[in-house]
């Protein structure tokens, strides 16, 4: 009887303790820190003295049109955006940006995944993927706009992206509702998917606002010591070439 006793109170007590909802991961969030690294955005960047003459030939000049269609004007930038797939409150198709990156030289382009569970009950929507799959891989979108050059992109993380409409993440809980941004200039997307193994990789847990920068700095001077930061790798799709993207009305592509 006295082995017996201590058996069933660790029994009951276990019972009573057992969560009978949804797990809790907790608020570190299984994106948060991971990398990726993205090929072919510099296509997007104008340099200087290499714009296309306007009174170059027939031929050159449509070659130099297909050539700079990706380019963006002086003003603009190529932002790029990560994003989870979700439903919002209302049923509607949606996703979570998890991570954004303005695209410049850099030859690839390293995108910092960041952000805390907080942000799927704050925007109350419920992620496409269950919670275990995530834990296992990310896998997203990215995409490409051309915005102005001055955007700030800094409460974007833990926003909404509405096709091409972005809601930003509230600062504060008691504060209005933040204005809804459209990015009307697309210029492309990708899926992407990205995997930390942790037993191999690191997680990058340092500053977020000088990610850029110290992982440029890293990169010069001793490249290697990144791999293990590097959880996912992809190159951002050519964009349409003018020339030959109509289609004439009864054609299929």
């Amino acid at each position: 009887m006295r082995t017996i006793l201590p058996l069933i109170l660790l029994a009951a007590l276990i019972v009573s303790i057992w969560p009978t909802g949804p797990l809790d991961f907790g608020s570190r969030s299984p994106w948060d820190g991971l990398v990726i690294l993205i090929d072919g955005v510099e296509r997007f960047i104008d340099e200087d003295g290499d714009s296309e003459d306007g009174d170059s030939e027939d031929g050159d000049s449509e070659d130099g049109d297909a050539a700079n269609s990706a380019r963006l004007d002086p003003q603009s930038r190529l932002l790029l955006i990560a994003s989870l797939p979700a439903v919002d409150d209302l049923g509607r198709d949606c996703s979570l940006i998890v991570g954004t990156a303005f695209a410049d030289h850099s030859d690839p382009l390293a995108l910092l995944l960041q952000g805390e569970t907080d942000a799927i009950r704050l925007q109350k929507i419920k992620m496409v993927a269950p919670p275990v799959e995530m834990y296992l891989a990310i896998e997203g979108i990215i995409s490409g706009f051309a915005v102005p050059g001055d955007l700030d992109v800094d409460r974007f993380p833990g926003g909404l992206l509405h096709g091409h409409q972005v809601t930003p993440a509230a600062g504060s809980r008691q504060g209005p509702p933040p204005t809804s941004i459209l990015l009307a200039d697309s210029r492309g997307s990708i899926a992407f998917k990205a995997h930390c193994d942790e037993q191999k990789q690191q997680r990058w847990r340092g500053d977020r606002k000088d990610f850029r920068e110290l992982w440029e700095r890293a990169q010069d001077t001793d490249p290697g010591r990144l791999e293990p930061f590097i959880h996912g790798r992809l190159t951002f799709p050519e964009p349409p070439d003018p020339a030959t993207d109509a289609v004439a009305p009864g054609q299929r592509r």
